[in-house]
């Protein structure tokens, strides 16, 4: 992915004086003047410090909001750079803190709803109230100056170091949030983020919280251009948990959002809990709030499931998308009755929004000028605009997927979008891209199967953002049988014939490859050990290996190209008949692999599903030669026999072992968020524990 280069960088610490060009007294709002060690108001003589490049706005340093004690922070401060996400690991460990405080810290997911902005190379945007700076590390790949903004200096001074070590010089800190007014001129950013803040601006200020809740408001909208964009990301009064006594995430106290503002305060003070001022609000509510501060147009969005963590944006006006994004599959009727009145729930009272606000001559979206560019340089492959009809999110993997359908087709053309949120994400959707090309042509191995593979549209840059535009295979993915019993079988089976066509038309492309099995295991293991926490995770890992060496050398087999994340979810099966229409996600594929791994892929997770088991649990039943499913071990043995290769019980444990490292391979990538969750990362070493 393409970053913005700067000509200038905003807030260097130099030693000759020179006026700011962004920033204003917090007091007076007159021009700062910026010095080697401070930055100078000339018409107060007010003096504010620059530590480690960033300046200190605040009133007071006594305020402190973190996850982490401050001597922990500044711990975590003293370590080098290049071993941030190291040290952060450790301190989770340490602290036992919530295994998805890791994703929290550094995951690019949570801004995965940036393309919904008008976000462009040029555009000037300040995340206020930024937290570890998550949202702004990745608003600043996109986007030309942001400004992060956030009374606590250590999160600072952790984002400020984070930022020059991935060379985002347009990435700039300011410490400063305790002032009733921000520290801008009139009318200087073109977007304004506000992700979770809202609610907590009344904390420790005196007053009527919603009077503050509206000053502040008005103050963003005073230094938003007149054709800004303010994006809202907070929860829902009305949210519908709330009725099932859940309690609320500000105070932990149940109902106190729903009740009216006086008992709530009441209610929270008798359960010692101080004076209740995190004002949430219901969607006219918020819509009226925004307008009396001059904020005209707005779109809601939910954010599934939350705003903290999105994996989907689903418009607030679109019931029947709310409700399917819901449902999950269940085998009883009573659950499936419980998920529908929870997709209904949710429709109505969802838990949060995510709120866009544009004023008149705002540009349009991301997305939407996307599409517009779509329909003029692929005029055979879009006949009229397309619409959006699905925006997912996955932060594990850093990737925005969305929907497009043809305007002036309906429903029946649609084509699948993907923008990559960091640089592995990006390699990986333009090797898919790459993939699927090769795939197309007629001499490719995987030729006669194109049928029921994707092909790439096109794969290329748009204002700075990397895009892929793939085919869509209709149908549903096979994820929805993962609960039901002869559909789950049935689809597995369909699944595992299109994996014997598959790697019997590609056996022979490896038959005199260089590579072997020993040094795909290896390889492997080489990243693993960098996540390893113990010398006894090391010396498990150790002994996997030399075990699985000494198997794999004693059965000599011919690679395949593999799929790489062959799995249900990623099987695209018609809804009437059940059988296979297509497989997706080739972005792992067309690698040497063992000719076993793709299957037994697909087939733990299914089982893992189908016992209700942890992936670490079935993964150690697998080694350890207790794995017993009748059915999955019939479906491996037909594809071993296509394929000509022996199977017994010992290719389970070599199978297991295999896939153990595959799995944890992506978890040495510094992107990978789910490295940070220490309980799932301990459980899989747990899973190869030598009796």
């Amino acid at each position: 992915m393409s970053h913005t280069v700067l000509k200038h960088q905003l807030f260097r610490n130099e030693p000759e004086a020179r006026t700011s060009q962004l920033l204003c007294c917090p007091k007076c709002l007159i021009r700062l003047n910026a010095y080697e060690a401070h930055y100078a108001c000339s018409h107060c003589k007010g003096q504010y410090p620059i530590l480690d490049g960033i300046v200190d706005l605040r009133e007071s340093d006594a305020a402190y909001f973190c996850e982490f004690e401050r001597g922990a922070m500044h711990h975590l401060l003293e370590e080098s750079p290049d071993a941030l996400e190291k040290a952060i690991d450790g301190l989770l460990r340490q602290t036992e803190a919530n295994s998805r405080l890791g994703e929290y810290i550094v995951g690019e997911g949570r801004a995965g709803w940036k393309f919904l902005l008008p976000i462009r190379e040029a555009a000037t945007v300040l995340d206020l109230g930024c937290g570890w700076g998550g949202i702004a590390h990745s608003l600043a790949k996109s986007c030309g100056d942001v400004i992060a903004m956030d009374s606590t200096m250590e999160r600072m001074r952790f984002l400020k170091q984070r930022a020059n070590r991935d060379g985002l010089n347009n990435l700039n800190c300011v410490c400063s949030g305790d002032g009733n007014q921000l520290p801008f001129a009139n009318e200087t950013f073109d977007i304004i983020i506000i992700n979770g803040v809202l609610e907590w601006v009344p904390s420790g200020r005196k007053g009527d919280p919603g009077a503050i809740q509206k000053a502040f408001l008005g103050e963003v909208r005073r230094v938003l251009r007149d054709n800004g964009t303010l994006f809202l990301g907070i929860e829902n009064r009305y949210s519908w948990k709330t009725w099932f006594r859940q309690p609320d995430g500000h105070t932990g106290l149940r109902y106190v959002p729903w009740l009216p503002r006086r008992l709530a305060d009441l209610y929270s003070q008798f359960h010692g809990r101080g004076s209740y001022r995190n004002y949430l609000y219901g969607r006219a509510q918020y819509q009226t709030l925004l307008e009396e501060v001059g904020f005209q147009e707005s779109s809601f969005y939910v954010p599934l499931p939350g705003y903290d963590h999105p994996s989907k944006m689903v418009p607030l006006s679109d019931n029947d998308r709310l409700r399917q994004s819901v449902i999950r599959p269940e085998k009883s009727s009573l659950k499936r009755f419980r998920q529908s009145v929870k997709a209904s729930l949710t429709a109505r009272f969802p838990d949060a929004y995510g709120i866009v606000t544009n004023n008149p001559g705002a540009p349009p979206s991301f997305l939407d000028s996307f599409c517009e560019f779509l329909a003029e340089k692929i005029p055979r492959h879009f006949s009229n605009r397309p619409e959006v009809t699905d925006y997912r999110i996955n932060g594990e993997m850093g990737m925005v997927t969305v929907i497009l359908a043809d305007g002036g087709n309906g429903d029946h053309a649609r084509s699948v979008l993907k923008l990559p949120l960091h640089s592995r994400s990006d390699q990986d959707v333009k090797r898919e891209a790459d993939n699927l090309t090769l795939i197309q042509e007629q001499r490719h191995p995987y030729g006669k199967l194109r049928s029921s593979i994707p092909s790439a549209v096109g794969c290329d840059d748009y204002e700075g953002q990397t895009y892929a535009l793939f085919s869509y295979i209709r149908g549903h993915d096979g994820d929805i049988y993962s609960r039901k019993r002869g559909r789950r079988e049935l689809a597995i089976d369909e699944a595992s014939k299109f994996a014997m066509k598959m790697h019997v038309e590609s056996k022979h492309a490896f038959a005199e490859s260089t590579s072997t099995p020993c040094e795909l295991v290896h390889n492997c293991a080489k990243q693993v050990l960098t996540i390893a926490a113990t010398s006894g995770q090391a010396k498990s890992l150790e002994l996997l290996v030399d075990k699985l060496s000494a198997q794999l050398s004693n059965r000599p087999t011919d690679l395949v190209l593999g799929h790489g994340d062959f799995k249900l979810a990623n099987c695209i099966f018609d809804p009437a008949t059940g059988y296979l229409n297509g497989v997706i996600d080739w972005g792992a594929g067309l690698r040497p692999e063992l000719p076993l791994f793709d299957l037994s892929f697909l087939i733990v997770d299914a089982c893992s599903q189908m016992a209700g088991k942890s992936l670490p649990n079935e993964l150690e039943s697998w080694i350890s030669g207790e794995w017993l499913y009748p059915e999955m071990h019939r479906i491996l043995a037909k594809y071993a026999k296509t394929l000509n290769l022996t199977f017994d019980d010992e290719d389970i444990q070599i199978l297991g072992a295999y896939q153990w490292l595959k799995r944890m391979t992506p978890l040495a990538d510094g992107y990978e968020s789910r490295r940070f969750d220490y309980r799932y990362v301990d459980s899989m070493f747990q899973a190869i524990l030598p009796e």
